[in-house]
């Protein structure tokens, strides 16, 4: 099962703040790992299946069916730091006999920063710290598999620290309380629409192909038949801004 992964937008500077998370970002390319019945699937982010490149990630199962997030790291014993050259290497080798001997010189680790789906349930809606200790309960199955560290609001310093080493970056994460409450698909007229797309250009903060992400700055008032056990809006109609 391929779920497309949330794309990073660059932030002109570093910073800190209580409302984020920091981590290291590692050199290597995104990974989507998708185990359903027993059988799991690699994925890059453009949904290329690369299954077949790294067996040590494949061959070893969770207990249960589950989706995560990652990045694919060959890491230099000497420096700890992962190897985007070697990474490479590994993504492009296509014959069995290449990647049964690679897989012996240049081991991959899928580095793990976000669980999206456990026995079926969808946790995309969950907050991020919440599905952050949910990833941090979940064995492991092989010394293949890691964890990214995160720190809370600390972004300067750790970015200090990873500049220093020369590595790649600090994704900064959302920590704040807000989550999806809802799609909304009646009531807002021409006039509402075009107000919007007139003042949402400076409050873009990146886009995939099915949505354009936006700080959250404009508010909405609309109307409701109640709320989903889930939490969500039921049949909600947009009123005003």
């Amino acid at each position: 099962m391929f779920i497309e992964p949330m794309l990073l937008a660059t932030a002109p500077t570093p910073f800190s703040d209580s409302c984020y998370i920091f981590e290291p970002k590692i050199d290597g390319h995104r990974l989507i790992f998708s185990q359903q019945n027993d059988v799991v699937r690699l994925y890059t982010r453009h949904n290329n299946d690369c299954t077949r490149q790294y067996p040590e990630i494949a061959n070893a199962l969770f207990p249960h069916d589950i989706v995560l997030d990652g990045e694919i790291a060959c890491v230099d014993p000497a420096t700890g730091i992962s190897d985007l050259e070697s990474v490479m290497t590994r993504f492009q080798a296509k014959k069995a006999d290449k990647i049964a001997s690679l897989t012996g010189t240049l081991p991959s680790t899928f580095v793990i920063f976000d669980v999206l789906q456990i026995n079926g349930k969808d946790l995309r809606r969950l907050p991020l710290m919440q599905r952050k200790e949910i990833l941090a309960s979940i064995p492991l199955p092989s010394a293949s598999f890691g964890i990214v560290p995160h720190i809370e609001g600390s972004g300067e310093a750790l970015f200090e620290q990873i500049e220093a080493r020369a590595m790649e970056g600090v994704p900064a994460l959302d920590n704040a309380k807000m989550r999806p409450a809802g799609i909304i698909e009646l009531g807002a007229n021409p006039t509402h629409k075009k107000a919007f797309y007139n003042v949402v250009k400076p409050l873009i903060t990146g886009e995939d192909r099915n949505f354009v992400y936006v700080e959250p700055r404009i508010r909405a008032r609309v109307k409701m038949r109640n709320w989903t056990r889930s939490g969500m809006l039921r049949s909600p109609v947009f009123r005003e801004f």
